[in-house]
């Protein structure tokens, strides 16, 4: 066999492998080229608008990346939520739901935006979630948002359109409440003050989605109330309302109801100090920061 038929038939193969080589390393590049880049991406949002604003490939360092990302969120009440080096970083909304989201990051895309969707759950009361944002540190993107579909039986509990009450004696601190059983708030007052029975009872908040309030340990006839979009925002509201009527005392939120809840029963209402249940220890819209 001649030199040159023998460097034919070597050719093919040889060939054949530097292609794969060549093809197997254009895949791994651009994961190796955001996979330790040292930048650090951060995620900043503002429950009142719905606004999102976020950093990435920008800086190096936590702060710096928090502060791009509050500068392009551009709302007073922007707040960095999530923050990652070298990582994935997501936050998902709830379908017409401003203030509603949550926040994930994870080694991989599809991590992160799964424990956004799974967060933005817990707050979304059966709206469908969706990714709005999902950034590497890096700057890279997935090709895909992920969505999550809502719960059907809460989402037409929302759609029929039903009203919350809260009612509240300041002689007896007893709470009454209604949710999903009115569709009125002539109904909801109703609903609320029979539920309370108490001769001073009082309706001091009702609205279409979140209504709370919050009382003052060892202070009865003292109460914050407030409404909201989502229950971190009615429960935050509250909190506040109560401190700055009795600004020495411990406040805590009693009782926090979504519109399109489940029925209570139709029994007397207890003291406040007997009231304080698992209703009222959902966690607000906090996240842990970091890597």
């Amino acid at each position: 066999m001649s030199h040159a038929s023998r460097c034919a038939r070597f050719a093919a193969p040889l060939s054949t492998l530097l292609i794969a080589v060549l093809a197997a390393l254009a895949v791994a590049a651009p994961q190796a080229a955001h996979a330790q880049t040292g930048y650090v991406a951060a995620i900043a949002y503002s429950q009142s608008t719905g606004k999102v604003g976020h950093s990435a490939r920008q800086a190096r360092t936590e702060q710096a990346a928090k502060s791009l990302a509050i500068r392009a969120c551009n709302e007073p009440d922007a707040k960095v939520w999530m923050w990652a080096q070298d990582q994935w970083v997501a936050i998902a909304t709830a379908d017409k739901l401003i203030g509603a989201a949550g926040f994930g990051r994870g080694k991989t895309a599809e991590e992160a935006q799964q424990k956004a969707l799974d967060e933005c759950a817990k707050r979304a009361h059966g709206a469908p979630c969706s990714v709005a944002l999902c950034t590497h540190s890096s700057g890279a993107r997935p090709r895909q948002l992920l969505k999550r579909e809502g719960d059907p039986e809460l989402v037409a509990a929302r759609q029929a359109g039903y009203v919350a009450a809260i009612a509240y004696s300041p002689k007896t601190g007893k709470i009454g409440s209604s949710a999903g059983v009115a569709r009125s708030k002539k109904e909801a007052h109703e609903f609320a003050l029979k539920e309370c029975d108490a001769d001073d009872a009082k309706v001091y908040m009702w609205g279409p989605e979140w209504v709370a309030v919050a009382t003052v340990e060892d202070r009865p006839g003292v109460a914050g109330f407030a409404p909201g979009a989502t229950r971190e925002i009615a429960e935050r509201a509250a909190l506040e309302q109560a401190q700055k009527l009795c600004r020495d005392g411990k406040c805590q939120i009693t009782l926090a109801v979504h519109a399109a809840g489940e029925p209570k029963p139709k029994t007397a209402a207890k003291p406040v100090a007997e009231k304080v249940s698992t209703e009222a220890e959902a966690p607000t819209l906090s996240f842990p920061a970091g890597n």
